[in-house]
């Protein structure tokens, strides 16, 4: 019963896993529930997946005995602002309302 190599139907279809639609309302409420808890900023992907996570529990598909891995993959924006200075960079691409494209000034052409 392997899912290597197969899609998320069929990997949740083999495993008997279950899938979560989160609002961005409950992503955002997640994304400081994890931020108050664990002291970062999450992206909000991360946000969906911690509130996928709050249903399931909500739910009592997860048992307190269980183990969970969340795999929180992009946070900490906000405290990399506070430890680094940002610096602002002027684009050398510039794409106008007439889609023409700029590079120095000089138009380039444009492929369909």
């Amino acid at each position: 019963m392997g899912v290597r190599g197969r899609g998320v139907y069929e990997a949740l279809a083999d495993t008997d896993g279950e899938m979560y639609g989160v609002t961005n309302d409950e992503s955002e409420k997640a994304r400081a529930l994890f931020e108050q808890l664990e002291g970062i900023d999450v992206s909000p992907a991360a946000g969906v997946a911690t509130g996928a996570l709050i249903q399931a529990v909500e739910a009592g598909k997860i048992a307190k005995k269980d183990t969970i891995v969340l795999n929180i993959t992009s946070g900490g924006y906000k405290r990399m602002r506070q430890d680094y200075p940002l610096h602002y960079l002027k684009p050398r691409i510039f794409w106008n309302r007439a889609l023409a494209v700029y590079h120095k000034g000089l138009p380039i052409k444009r492929r369909c």
